[in-house]
């Protein structure tokens, strides 16, 4: 087995090896002054550092659960903020008394009846003070959709002290509700600013049961419509029962409610009724199943219509005139004309011009 090899170091103290010089066997090495601005492989200048305790530390990063000021005040939808007060002024009035009929209403809703031309932010406030003031109250079912109010404990005290009847909301979600909600608000809005038709009536599904408990009136449509003429020598309108297909049922469904669908209830007068069925979501396939059972089924004048083309399709055959009889010589499926129907007293009346009696700014404190 081999010996380790010595070291120097212990040689030379064993006086082995001569002692060697201090500083022999060092070279020395000349570094090339690298010239500023030279570009290339060369190493750049680096510049002077200045004295300790010049350089500025970098400011402090947040924390992750740090929040702005703004955030950290912000609650959610469906909560209140303590201590405020409104006083109600016309349009605030106008929307308690529609949130009575409509039971429960999108933002959408409200804002196209009560807050044209008036920025979204702006009627967002209003609303959002209406419900901190406990006149109406924010539902919510999720982040992604807007929120559904309804009457609220001040705005249920408002309207018992003005009359007004308020039924109990529905139970969430209220799809089939809401969509009879919207498409009356958006027929509302929308001949508020028309110059030829006015809205006589709109009576939803519940207020017509209301009215009609103990007729023994087998079926009611969605929601009972009367347009007339804005002109005042205008007698007649035109009756319209709104049926709302949400496609989520299948069309026999449908087949069976207009079976024995009678109508004659509803209207007042002996004058026809016309049939408007409103499909959400549907696809081509579905329109003209709904278009073919309602040519089949319906005796008078009939419309499908998308929910997209409502009410712009139905307003504009309104204009164009009576269709022409189908080949079978039952149902009509394209446009109506004012057809004589007598018009119901104390039905609907006020929520289509609702939005031209108000300025274009929220009113009230």
């Amino acid at each position: 087995m081999p010996l380790p090899r010595p070291c120097a170091a212990s040689l030379r103290e064993a006086g082995t090896l001569p002692a060697r010089p201090r500083g022999r066997g060092v070279r020395r090495v000349c570094l090339r002054q690298v010239r500023r601005g030279v570009r290339g492989a060369r190493l750049r200048p680096v510049p002077d550092l200045r004295s300790e305790g010049a350089l500025h530390r970098l400011p402090d990063l947040p924390s992750r659960n740090s929040r702005s000021p703004a955030m950290r005040t912000r609650i959610a939808r469906d909560r209140r903020r303590a201590g405020v007060r409104v006083i109600l002024g016309a349009r605030d009035q106008a929307l308690l008394r529609a949130l009575a009929r409509f039971r429960v209403a999108r933002t959408d809703d409200l804002t196209a009846l009560f807050f044209a031309g008036v920025r979204r932010d702006t009627a967002s406030t209003r609303l959002r003070k209406l419900h901190d003031a406990r006149f109406i109250e924010a539902r919510l079912s999720s982040l992604s959709e807007q929120n559904a109010y309804q009457l609220g404990p001040a705005g249920r005290a408002w309207a018992d002290e003005h009359g007004v009847a308020a039924g109990p909301p529905p139970a969430p979600p209220a799809a089939h509700h809401l969509t009879i909600v919207r498409l009356w608000a958006r027929l509302a809005a929308a001949l508020a600013a028309d110059q030829t038709f006015r809205l006589h009536r709109f009576e939803p599904d519940w207020e017509v049961r209301t009215r009609l408990a103990g007729t023994g009136a087998p079926v009611v449509p969605d929601a009972a419509i009367e347009i007339g003429g804005r002109e005042p020598q205008a007698s007649s309108v035109t009756c319209i029962a709104l049926e709302v297909d949400l496609t989520t049922e299948r069309p026999g469904v449908l087949r069976r409610k207009l079976s024995p669908y009678e109508v004659s209830h509803c209207f007042a007068g002996e004058g026809p009724v016309a049939l408007a069925v409103v499909l959400v979501g549907a696809g081509e396939r579905r329109v003209s199943s709904v278009r073919s059972l309602v040519e089949s089924t319906w005796t008078g004048i009939g419309h499908v219509l998308l929910e997209t083309e409502w009410p712009s399709v139905l307003l504009r055959q309104l204009r164009e005139g009576p269709p022409t009889p189908s080949p079978s010589g039952k149902g009509m499926v394209g446009g109506t004309t004012l057809l004589g129907c007598a018009p119901s007293p104390g039905q609907g009346e006020g929520l289509s011009h609702l939005t031209s009696e108000f300025p274009s700014s929220a009113d009230g404190d």
